[in-house]
Formats: C-alpha cells, structure tokens, sequence
C-alpha cells in the first residue's frame, strides 16, 4: 500500500538526517529532488537527460551517453539506502527505493497503519526538518567554493574534468585535461584543476602516455602551482605526494606530503587511494589493503581506485579475489585498456588459462590489434610459455624502439627464467627512473628475480 504524502515527507526527513546521508555529499539533495519532484507528480522531469541539466548543472547540450552521471550516482544512491535500510532504517514504517532502470522512487509502507504505539512527526516538523537537512547536505557538497572573484565556469570545468578523470580511460584522461585547462583559462591558479591535472599527468607518465610535446616533469609543476595557489588544499598535496614517490622514489616525502593532505580532508577517496598506490602498496606494507577499501568507502564508483585496488590484492597474493575485483570494475561500463590487461593476468594467476585468453584477445580487441596469436605475457598467462619465450628478442626489439616500458621486458624475462636479460634491462630502468620500477618488492611477475643477490642492491637504490 502507498504510504501518504505526509508520511513519505516524514521517511524523508529521517534518511536525510541520517549519519550515512549526513556524510554522503549529493547524494542526499539528489534523493530529495527525485522525492519531491514525484510527490509533485512532475515523474516526466525525472528523466536522465533531464535530470543531467536540472540537478547536475551540465548545459543545454548534456549527453547523457557521453557524461552517465545521473547513472552513476543513482546507481550509488541505490546501494546508500540499501545500506540505511539494512541497518538504522530497518525498522521505518515507510521505505523509500529507486528501482533499478528508472529514476522515479517507490515508496511502501512496512507497518500496518494499525499499529499500536506508532508515533507520527507533525507535517509540518516532516517538511521543515526534509527541507532543512537537504540545503544543510547541499551546503556541505558545495563546501569549498571557487576563489573569490572567479566566475563559476572554472569551477563547472573543473568538476566535469574531475568526473572524466574518475573514468580512468584514455578518452577521459583526454577530456579531463581538456576540462581542466577550460578550468585555467577561466581562473588561472584555480587549485583543484592545478592539483588535478598534476595528477593526471603523473598517470600518464606511469604509462608512458603523455601528449607529445607535454614534459616528463609536468606534473610535479602543476602540483608546485596547486600548493602556492592553495596551500591547505588537500589535493594539491596529495598530487606532490603521487609525484615525489612514483617519479622520484621519495618515499619520506612523498609520505609526508599525503599525511598533511588527508589531515586536510580525510574524506577524500582519491587521496586514500593515490596514497595506498603511490606509497604503501610499492613497499609490501601491512595496511595497504585496509587503505584503499577505505577509499572505495568514500568512492565506490571510482573506476581508478577500483582498477589499483584489484591489483593491490593480486600483490598480497589473494589472485582469486583480485579476480572479483577487476571484473567489479570492469563492471563500472569505464574500461581502460590495462583493465583488461590485469584481469587476464589475474585469471593465469588464479589457474584458469583459458579464460586468461579470452580477455586478452578483448584486450588486442579493444587495442586494435589483429589476430588471435597472443604474444610475450599474454602467451605467458593463456599457458604458453615457450611462446613467451620465443618472444623474448622481439620484446626487446620494442623496447629499444621506445613503444614499450623496459619494466615489460623485466617481467616477460624474469618468468621466461633469463634472469641475466631481466637483470640487464631492471638496471636501466632505474637509471631511467622508470615508474613501473617501483613494483619491485611486490609485482607478483617479478619473483622469480627475488631470490637472486643481484635484487637486494637493486631494490636499495630505490629506497626499497
């Protein structure tokens, strides 16, 4: 039976002041707006596209199968209530849900209105305390407006760069610079599209994609501008922190520079996870797990947090969960390439070869390579490792022709069983600074190569 109007208000107002709404930034204005707007009877408003422009605040020209925000975050709203119902609200005469597929609620009534004992909030406390709490969420999301005199297109920029850059794949890599450089040119020392394109760069580096003509210490100088521009901007140390610890092996600093960011805001999912990536997870260290569940507490729907947790767990060892993990991210409809990529080597890992193949023939799919020969550590991981092996020369032929990481050719030879090649080419990645060496002491393809006396010097000179 359909509760009345009043009573919907009521169950409003007690999920909105709620602790897991109280802290879950938009979402809790977005759960009024879809509420209110069906109480109004205006269900024709609570369309995607609509919905991008009203709520969201994208322009006229919103695509929603460009931009799935409004997917996104009722995908996270689902799962918050999911999460209150299961817990505080179990009990709430009224249950409101927002069925899959569509973004009209359902509201029930749990408990006969026969009830003895039921207590009701007067109307106009259910209205006064849903609208209160709505504006007093809403206030808390837009916490940190733009500098003052900055128009609000650098902060519209900056926040459509942010969404790109959560994607985690080329294109929005792409997009996300493109948004934040808009951001710039609106408000040139506008922090977080200074902080956010350090970081950006500094991914692009790790893998070896940085646009042609954009220098290898890019990022460092964005997050140089970032901290003069805002000094207690937590994100702008957390990218100097990236920077300082995967480029240059600081790890002290590095480490310093996250512990002041996440004193900033410890409710930053995407500090949790670049310290978890750029700090704990290269030195094997025991809360490293811990640190990036946390960020997915805080960002569940983070394709990059996601992504590097999966490969956290297949470095503790744990390949049949590193498993679930990447195909949970996958999941998010956001793939990069080195998704794929890791998945297939979760699966050799976890014993099943011939599902190992079969991502990565999506993976020379998605890459536009041709054919359906697997080569190197794809061979490796499918179950061919004479095939690997026979590969070796043309591994290192790319190598020296720039299209490959040296770290690639380390691996592929550390489990072929050359060492003496592995050995030769780890060498020059750390004379090249190479980011991918800082997965020396924990890559699960570099083993092999642990137990040799070459390694332990080797790993010194990375501070590992």
């Amino acid at each position: 039976m359909k509760p009345p109007p009043e009573d919907i208000r009521e169950a409003l107002a007690k999920v909105l002041a709620s602790p897991d709404f109280a802290s879950a930034g938009r979402l809790g204005p977005f759960l009024a707006h879809l509420v209110n707007t069906a109480l109004a009877g205006e269900t024709d408003r609570l369309k995607e596209s609509v919905l991008g422009i009203e709520f969201f605040n994208r322009g006229a020209d919103y695509d929603p199968r460009l931009d799935p925000v409004v997917r996104i975050e009722a995908r996270r709203l689902r799962l918050r209530l999911e999460k209150y119902y299961a817990a505080e609200g179990t009990s709430d005469p009224v249950r409101i849900d927002l069925p899959k597929g569509g973004y009209v609620p359902d509201f029930a009534s749990v408990v006969p209105e026969s009830t003895p004992g039921r207590r009701r909030w007067p109307y106009w406390l259910s209205v006064a305390m849903t609208v209160l709490c709505a504006a007093g969420i809403l206030a808390v999301w837009r916490r940190i407006p733009p500098p003052a005199g900055s128009p609000d297109a650098a902060r519209i920029a900056f926040e459509r760069g942010r969404y790109q850059m959560n994607l985690y794949s080329q294109q929005g890599m792409e997009r996300a610079i493109a948004h934040f450089n808009e951001s710039l040119g609106h408000t040139p020392r506008y922090a977080p599209s200074l902080a956010c394109l350090s970081q950006v760069y500094a991914l692009l580096t790790y893998y070896n994609s940085l646009p042609e003509g954009v220098p290898a210490d890019k990022a460092r100088e964005m997050a140089e501008k970032a901290i003069e521009a805002d000094p207690d901007l937590a994100e702008a140390h957390a990218a100097m922190g990236f920077v300082l610890a995967a480029q240059q092996y600081r790890w002290k600093d590095g480490e310093e520079a996250f512990r002041k960011a996440l004193n900033l805001n410890p409710d930053s999912g995407l500090t949790h996870g670049l310290y978890g990536l750029a700090i704990l997870a290269p030195q094997g260290r025991p809360e490293t797990l811990g640190e990036f569940r946390r960020a997915l507490e805080l960002e569940p729907n983070s394709s990059f947090i996601n992504f590097v947790y999966g490969f956290a767990l297949l470095a503790s060892g744990d390949a049949a969960a590193a498993v679930k993990q990447y195909e949970r991210t996958i999941e998010l409809d956001n793939i990069h390439p080195d998704m794929l990529w890791d998945y297939g080597m979760a699966l050799g890992y976890a014993g099943r070869p011939a599902d190992a193949r079969r991502v990565f023939l999506r993976h020379r799919k998605m890459t536009g390579l041709a054919g359906r020969e697997l080569r190197g550590l794809q061979a490796y991981f499918a179950g061919d490792m004479e095939q690997c092996r026979r590969d070796l020369p043309e591994t290192e032929k790319i190598v020296l022709a720039g299209r490959e990481h040296r770290m690639d050719l380390v691996r592929q030879a550390a489990l072929c069983g050359d060492p003496d090649l592995a050995f030769r080419w780890l060498e020059r990645a750390i004379d090249a600074r190479e980011s991918q060496a800082i997965w020396l002491r924990v890559d699960p393809r570099l083993e092999p190569l642990r137990r040799d006396p070459r390694f332990k010097p080797l790993a010194a000179r990375l501070g590992l």
